[in-house]
């Protein structure tokens, strides 16, 4: 009987093949990525992989899988001390993790797997089931702003939790076409308007 492999060494070896295939994906591409350079990435044989992962799509899954994980923690410490401050707080978090990766590839990975995701069901499923986590968790953060006058109470709170959603991704796009795109600054727009500072009433009798 062969020894049983503990499960810490192989979770690690499962996230070790994801983290390598995720930097082969920002590197080549998805569609020009083989399982053979995700053999050589890893250095692994391929029954070795095939143990974990069966293919491209299983292994984007699982790493889309880690990704919302990571999101929701983000979101849930976000929401846990005074909630005047979440949406400004998981800016900060997002602000932090976005300076410790290369965003720019990053980004344009998110777009040719968002494009796949067209007509690749394993994929959408996959990106769908994180995006739907996020904005779940933003439904009650964006309620309870709404509630405090802060946001339209007249809006969909799950169209402005899209929207919210959508100005992190917006970013990657931005920072894809621009290089120089200014990543504080754009985040200082969303604090403003999670803050209800991004459009104010003018006096206009100052102006006279």
């Amino acid at each position: 009987m062969s020894p049983k492999v503990p499960k810490a060494y192989l979770d690690a070896r499962r996230n070790e093949i994801i983290e390598a295939t995720t930097r082969t994906f920002m590197a080549k591409g998805f569609h020009n990525t083989t399982m053979q350079d995700i053999y050589d990435a890893t250095n692994l044989s391929p029954g070795a992989v095939y143990n974990y992962f069966r293919s491209k799509e299983d292994i984007v899954a699982a790493a889309t899988e880690i990704s919302q994980q990571r999101n929701s923690e983000m979101i849930t410490a976000a929401a846990s001390g005074n909630k005047d401050q979440a949406l400004s707080n998981l800016r900060h978090a997002l602000l932090s993790f976005a300076k410790q990766i290369d965003l720019a590839k990053a980004a344009s990975l998110d777009c040719e797997l968002y494009a796949e995701a067209s007509r690749n069901p394993r994929i959408a499923e996959a990106l769908r089931k994180s995006q739907d986590t996020a904005i779940a968790q933003l439904f009650d953060l964006v309620k309870y702003h709404q509630n405090k006058g802060i946001f339209n109470n007249q809006l969909d709170p799950t169209a402005i939790a899209q929207v919210l959603v959508s100005m992190f991704v917006g970013f990657g796009i931005q920072k894809i076409l621009n290089s120089e795109t200014d990543l504080n600054s754009y985040m200082a727009v969303y604090d403003a308007i999670v803050s209800g500072t991004f459009s104010k009433e003018i006096d206009y009798r100052e102006q006279i």
